[in-house]
């Protein structure tokens, strides 16, 4: 006569489990990728620092159109936004296992919160270069970490990672572009008030 009572019961209680491991991975992938898309976001305003020039100036080059251009190409930000995330990923099979989880959450957010600290408060393209390649670590290390701690949750976790990384580079850029466009922010400004969004992998 009870069985229908308990069986909601237990349905409202896989329901709600089932939200909460999806929202949480969710939440990961979201802060996890969200320092790598802001970088690429503001990679132009970050090479404006070079030479310690706030600006630039637009440079003709024969025809009617006018360019911002910067000494150094943006794709120096997107080597140093990839390139050691790469490396991670390729030689982690070697030294992944012998790192606690505990030690890998605490290193992914200290290069997170790092790389955005740096780039926000650098005047220096070099060392912009050194907080994109952190937050790059730590976008690598991210992945590898969360994508492994699925496999003790049910398989639903792993179309969450997707979904947030998605949602990381939608919302990302909007942020960023938000931020400096609309409401007239600094672009260093700007980036460190989204230091926030990669402290709530604390909470993920």
């Amino acid at each position: 006569m009870n069985s229908a009572p308990i069986a909601s019961v237990r349905s409202r209680a896989e329901r709600r489990k089932w939200l909460i491991e999806f929202v949480g991975f969710w939440l990961l992938s979201l802060c996890n990728n969200f320092g790598y898309v802001v970088m690429l976001s503001a990679a132009h305003d970050i090479l404006k620092q070079e030479g310690n020039d706030s600006t630039t100036q637009p440079v003709s080059h024969n025809t009617t159109n006018r360019f911002d251009c910067n000494p150094t190409s943006t794709g120096a930000i997107l080597l140093a936004d990839i390139l050691p995330a790469l490396i991670i990923k390729v030689t982690a099979p070697l030294f992944m296992h012998k790192i606690s989880y505990n030690i890998r959450f605490a290193l992914i957010v200290i290069f997170a919160v790092s790389a955005l600290v740096i780039v926000g408060l650098s005047k220096v393209v070099a060392f912009s270069l050194f907080g994109i390649a952190c937050a790059s670590i730590s976008s690598g290390f991210g992945e590898i970490t969360m994508l492994q701690l699925t496999s003790f949750y049910p398989k639903h976790t792993v179309s969450a990672w997707p979904s947030g990384t998605g949602a990381a580079a939608l919302l990302g850029a909007l942020s960023f572009a938000a931020l400096t466009a609309p409401l007239k922010v600094n672009p260093s400004t700007a980036i460190l008030i989204l230091i926030f969004i990669s402290v709530l992998q604390v909470f993920g």
